[in-house]
């Protein structure tokens, strides 16, 4: 479960990322 968790974090950062990029 923590790997998952972990997963979704790095994933909104990633998404985050890239909304503040553009």
């Amino acid at each position: 479960m923590l790997l998952i968790v972990d997963w979704l974090e790095g994933f909104k950062i990633g998404v985050w990322t890239i909304t503040e990029s553009d």
